[in-house]
């Protein structure tokens, strides 16, 4: 098994896969990135198969944040909810990362806790996608985000004027 560990400096550079033809970058020995985000739910809906993804990881030179990003906050698949938690808990033993929306950690509580058991990071992120986030969704994601070791608060949110981009500044000066 390979024993590598997702980056604890930050910002980092990560790249995406969501193609079969970005998976064999996984292989490489280097890249221009200091991780990669395997997008699951994007390569499902490309149909890419499972075990197309599976051997990629498995061959894998570099960390991986695994996504099966639900399509509420701009994921490509729908998911039923015992299918996405299977197919976490499966691929959680070849990787370093999962993300797990903010909004979905009740629902996926088994996941949370074996990453956490195991040592993997866990970004759990916030998405605001079609209008800017209001001071109000900042501090209840903040309020959520579980301060565990290894665990990431990650916040996508839409940047319409200035006023916007201060208070995204200000979570980060903040937190």
């Amino acid at each position: 098994a390979i024993s590598m560990k997702f980056p604890d400096l930050h910002p980092i550079i990560l790249g995406t896969v969501t193609t079969a033809e970005g998976l064999r970058a996984l292989a490489r020995k280097s890249l221009p990135a200091d991780a990669i985000e395997v997008r699951l739910d994007a390569l499902l809906a490309a149909k890419v198969p499972l075990a197309t993804v599976e051997a990629a990881l498995k061959a894998r030179q570099h960390p991986v944040l695994l996504t099966l990003r639900i399509p509420a906050e701009g994921g490509h698949r729908p998911w039923k909810l015992k299918e996405r938690r299977e197919l976490y808990l499966r691929l959680l033993p070849h990787v370093e990362a999962i993300d797990l929306e903010l909004a979905t950690t009740r629902a996926m509580a088994p996941v949370l806790a074996e990453a956490q058991r195991t040592g993997e990071t866990v970004v759990l992120s916030a998405h605001a996608l079609k209008r800017p986030a209001t001071p109000a969704q900042f501090t209840n994601w903040t309020k959520a985000h579980d301060h565990q070791p290894r665990t990431i608060l990650k916040v996508a949110a839409q940047i319409k004027s200035w006023r916007d981009l201060q208070q995204l500044a200000a979570l980060l000066v903040n937190h």
